[in-house]
C-alpha cells in the first residue's frame, strides 16, 4: 500500500482577476505527475494587454490541462504551453472546446504571444460526449481517470456556454494489489477532492434569468459531503452585490424603457450597446429579440416598413453566435431512454406575461420558448415580421459609420470596455450626439473608457471638478468629458454573468443562514481569481457560516506571497520566508492596500 501527496502552486489570478492557472503536483509510489487547472492570460489594467506569463514549471512535464470554459483569462495561455514543450492533452466541455478554438485564433492575432499553428496542436478532450456510456449514465456527476490515482468530474457552472466547475479526486492511499485497491476506493475517509469553481454564473434564481438559455449553475458538494473537501472559489464580485438585478421581469421591462426612450421617444434616435463578444453579444442580442417581438416598441409598424435594423458588427461574436446555435440544442439519450439537453434549460419557468403567447401558440412548451429565442442566433442574416418589425444583420464590414448612426438603427458591438475593437470608433462618435443613447452591459476595469463613461453616467460629472471635465479626454478617444451629449445607461447588473458576495455565498453553502441543514461539516476554502478588497470581505462571510458547522478553518486569501498550499499537511506555503508571510497578513489586514510587483 502506498500513500500519495498533494501539492497546488498558485501561477496566476493571486490578487488579481485575470491569468487563473492552478497546479497540481501528484506524488505516489515515487512517481509525479502534474495537472494545470485552466492556464490563462493576464491583462494589463493599464495598457490593457495581455503579459507573457510567468510560470514556475516547465510545460513540457504538464501532464494535461482541465480547463473551466473558453474565456481567455483562463485558456488565452494554453497554446502557449504547447509552444513552449507541453504534449498533453486539454480536457473541457465540447462546447468550452469549441468557443475556444475560436477565442484563441482571435488572441493569436492580437497577443503577439503565439501563432495560429500553436492553436491547431492543442489536443482537446471533451468531456461530456453524449455517446460516453459514463456520461449517459450519470450525466452531470461522471468521474473518469486523467492519470494514475487521479479523477475528475465536471459540472456546470452557466458562467457562460460550456462553463463548469471541476472536481479533482484523488487516493490517499493507493492499494498495489487487485484487492486492496477495491477496499480502499470504497472508503470515503481515502479520498481527498479540491473543487475549482471556475467563474461562478448566477446562482439564485432557478431560471437562472440572465441567461434564460443556459442550464443554472450546480451547487457542489451536495452529494459529496463525507469526503475531506477543499474549495478554491473565484471572489470576483466578493465585496459587491448586483442591485436589483436578479428579478428577470425587472429586467426586460428595464430594456424595454431603453427600447422606447432611444429608438421610438427620441427623434432620430439610435441605440449603440458595446457587449463583450463571447456570451454578452448572444444574450442581449436574444433579449432584444424577446421584447421587439414580444411587445408593441413602435405604434406605428407596418410590413412594409423595419421599424428597427439591429447591426451586429463583431465578426468574433458573430462565429461565436454560430456555436452557441449548433450546440445549445444538443441532446443525448440516458439510460432511462430519455432525451437530456446538456447545455440548453429546456424546463424554465415562464414568466406570466408570456403565458398567454405560449397558450395562444397551440400550447407551445416551453422547450419551444427557448428555442424561439435561439432562432436569432441561427442565421447569418435573419428577418422576422410581426408586430415590431425588426432585422438582423450579422456584418463586419458596413458602409461607414453613417450607415449605423442613424434613426432606429441598434448597434451591437465588442469590446464591452469600449476601449477597442468594431464599436470603439462607433462609441466615440455617439458620444458626441444628442440623438444616441449608449447602453452598457457589462464589467469595466478601472480607468478603461468603459468605467469613465459609466462614472460620467451617473450625475453626469463622474465625480470630476469642472476643469477636470473640460480637460479630460475619455481613455483612448478624442472627446473630452464636457463633450458628452448621449444619453448614457447601465445595464451591467443585469448583464453580469458573475456571482456576487451573496451568490458565491448561496453556491458555497445554499443556506448560508443555517448552513448546516445543507452540509454537514465545515470546508476548507481558498479564494482565488479576485482582488485583495473582495477576498476580505468574501472571507469574512464564508467564515462565519463555515464556523457554524464546527471547527472550521480560515478561509485562505491567495496572494502573489501565498505561493502554495500542500494538501496532504493542510500548511500554506509561503514565499522565501516567515517575512514574506507577514508581508501578506499585512496586506490582509489593510484590507485592499496594493500589492508591489
Amino acid at each position: 500500500m502506498k500513500r500519495s501527496e498533494m501539492k497546488m502552486f498558485f501561477e496566476g489570478a493571486n490578487g488579481t482577476v485575470t491569468g487563473s492557472c492552478t497546479r497540481l503536483v501528484y506524488t505516489c509510489g515515487g512517481v509525479t505527475k502534474q495537472i494545470l487547472v485552466d492556464c490563462g492570460l493576464t491583462q494589463d489594467s493599464e495598457e490593457g494587454k495581455c503579459k507573457t506569463p510567468v510560470w514556475s514549471f516547465n510545460p513540457a512535464e504538464i501532464h494535461s490541462v482541465l480547463l473551466t470554459h473558453a474565456h481567455i483569462d483562463h485558456c488565452g495561455a494554453i497554446p502557449l504551453l504547447y509552444k513552449k514543450g507541453f504534449t498533453g492533452k486539454v480536457l473541457a466541455t465540447e462546447a468550452t472546446a469549441e468557443l475556444s478554438k475560436i477565442m484563441l485564433k482571435d488572441s493569436a492575432k492580437t497577443s503577439g504571444l503565439y501563432e495560429e499553428e500553436d492553436v491547431d496542436k492543442i489536443e482537446w478532450v471533451p468531456v461530456d460526449k453524449p455517446s460516453d456510456k459514463k456520461y449517459k449514465a450519470k450525466g452531470k456527476h461522471t468521474y473518469f481517470r486523467v492519470t494514475n490515482g487521479i479523477f475528475t468530474a465536471f459540472i456546470r457552472s452557466s458562467h457562460i456556454l460550456g462553463a463548469s466547475s471541476i472536481y479533482v479526486r484523488w487516493f490517499e492511499q493507493v492499494g498495489e494489489t487487485a484487492e486492496e485497491k477495491k477496499s480502499l476506493e470504497k472508503r470515503y475517509e481515502n479520498y481527498r477532492t479540491i473543487l475549482f469553481s471556475g467563474d461562478v454564473g448566477r446562482t439564485f434564481d432557478v431560471v437562472n434569468p440572465e441567461a434564460t438559455f443556459l442550464k443554472p449553475t450546480m451547487l457542489p458538494y451536495k452529494e459529496d459531503d463525507k469526503i475531506k473537501n477543499i474549495l478554491i472559489l473565484e471572489s470576483t464580485y466578493g465585496n459587491r452585490k448586483h442591485k436589483d438585478a436578479t428579478d428577470y421581469k425587472h429586467k426586460m421591462d428595464r430594456l424595454e424603457s431603453v427600447l422606447r426612450h432611444s429608438l421610438a421617444e427620441k427623434k432620430g434616435g439610435y441605440l449603440v450597446i458595446p457587449a463583450f463578444a463571447l456570451d454578452r453579444t448572444q444574450t442581449v442580442t436574444a433579449d432584444l429579440y424577446d421584447v421587439l417581438m414580444k411587445r408593441k416598441i413602435f405604434p406605428d409598424a407596418t410590413p412594409q416598413k423595419d421599424s428597427c435594423t439591429i447591426h451586429s458588427i463583431s465578426s468574433l461574436a458573430n462565429r461565436v453566435g454560430k456555436i452557441y446555435a449548433k450546440l445549445l440544442p444538443t441532446t443525448f439519450m440516458n439510460y432511462n431512454d430519455q432525451i437530456k439537453y446538456r447545455y440548453l434549460n429546456a424546463k424554465p419557468e415562464i414568466p406570466e406575461e408570456y403565458q398567454d403567447e405560449l397558450n395562444k401558440n397551440d400550447g407551445a412548451t416551453p422547450d419551444e420558448f427557448v428555442r424561439e429565442r435561439l432562432s436569432i442566433l441561427k442565421e447569418r442574416e435573419s428577418h422576422f415580421q410581426g408586430e415590431n418589425n425588426f432585422c438582423v444583420k450579422n456584418e463586419h464590414r458596413y458602409d461607414g459609420l453613417e450607415s449605423l448612426l442613424k434613426e432606429g438603427h441598434i448597434t451591437i458591438g465588442a469590446s464591452g470596455m469600449c476601449d477597442k475593437g468594431s464599436i470603439k470608433c462607433v462609441v466615440e462618435n455617439a458620444l458626441r450626439d444628442e440623438k444616441a443613447t449608449i447602453m452598457l452591459t457589462g464589467y469595466t476595469s478601472e480607468g478603461s473608457a468603459g468605467e469613465i463613461i459609466k462614472r460620467f453616467a451617473e450625475d453626469r460629472t463622474g465625480g470630476f471638478s469642472k476643469q477636470e471635465r473640460f480637460n479630460m479626454c475619455v481613455p483612448g478617444m478624442d472627446i473630452r468629458l464636457y463633450e458628452i451629449k448621449a444619453d448614457i445607461i447601465d445595464m451591467s447588473d443585469y448583464y453580469s454573468a458573475h456571482a456576487d458576495s451573496d451568490e458565491l455565498s448561496y453556491y458555497v453553502f445554499e443556506n448560508v443562514k443555517e448552513p448546516a441543514k445543507k452540509r454537514s461539516k465545515p470546508i476548507q476554502i481558498m479564494l482565488n481569481h479576485g482582488s485583495i478588497m473582495g477576498g476580505i470581505a468574501l472571507s469574512e462571510k464564508l467564515d462565519e457560516a463555515n464556523g457554524k458547522l464546527g471547527d472550521a478553518p480560515k478561509t485562505i486569501i491567495t496572494s502573489r506571497y501565498c505561493h502554495s498550499f500542500d494538501v496532504s499537511s493542510g500548511d500554506a506555503i509561503w514565499i522565501d520566508s516567515a517575512d514574506e508571510k507577514s508581508k501578506h497578513e499585512k496586506l490582509i489586514e489593510s484590507k485592499g492596500e496594493k500589492i508591489s510587483a
